[in-house]
């Protein structure tokens, strides 16, 4: 359902973008069925990126929700060489069994390497081997655990591409397909 919102918003917003522009098509090809393949295909790979990633979005916004037990860092690492993170060795117990994760607190494994490894160490700082810390798993899997619940930044990414691509396909259409309104015409 919230990918269908996101669709029909970004729709509603492009017919709205069209309708304001001035003047006719933009975009004149000899054949409007040669340009229409591509759009068609942008405006889908928009409609499956959203719809992919609202599913993982809204599942990663879910383990929130999670149970909550307590445990303790084991250990702290910088791992890569080019996508330079942080990696965090942690404990917690469940039920009397004891379970061993690790996780890269969803650091963004892009900038300058530098700004990387700076952002690594400063992550890892409240994270010294030994300090407690609240974990987040999974009820029907307690193996499944996280320290920083919810999407990162590459799901995020995704749908918001998934968003322009959708918008981008359909306004490509609307320029080739359709006529907007000159304002002449629109005067008499």
């Amino acid at each position: 359902m919230e990918a269908i919102l996101a669709l029909l918003a970004t729709a509603l917003a492009t017919l709205g973008l069209y309708l304001v522009l001035p003047g006719a098509r933009i975009l004149k090809p000899k054949s409007p069925f040669s340009a229409i393949i591509p759009l068609v295909a942008i405006g889908v790979g928009g409609i499956i990126l959203v719809a992919v990633d609202t599913r993982n979005i809204k599942a990663a916004f879910a383990q929130r929700q999670w149970p909550t037990a307590n445990g303790v860092v084991i250990d702290r690492i910088i791992v890569g060489d080019r996508a330079i993170r942080p990696l965090v060795t942690y404990q917690y117990i469940i039920g009397g069994q004891s379970f061993t994760a690790e996780s890269d607190l969803k650091v963004p494994g892009f900038g300058l390497r530098t700004v990387r490894r700076d952002t690594a160490e400063t992550t890892l700082l409240g994270f010294s081997p030994g300090t407690a810390v609240t974990v987040f798993y999974n009820p029907d899997d307690p193996r499944d655990s996280h320290l920083r619940p919810g999407p990162t930044w590459n799901m995020l990414t995704r749908y918001a591409f998934g968003i322009v691509l959708f918008g981008s396909g359909l306004f490509g259409g609307l320029l080739i397909c359709g006529k907007a309104p000159r304002r002449e015409d629109a005067a008499v």
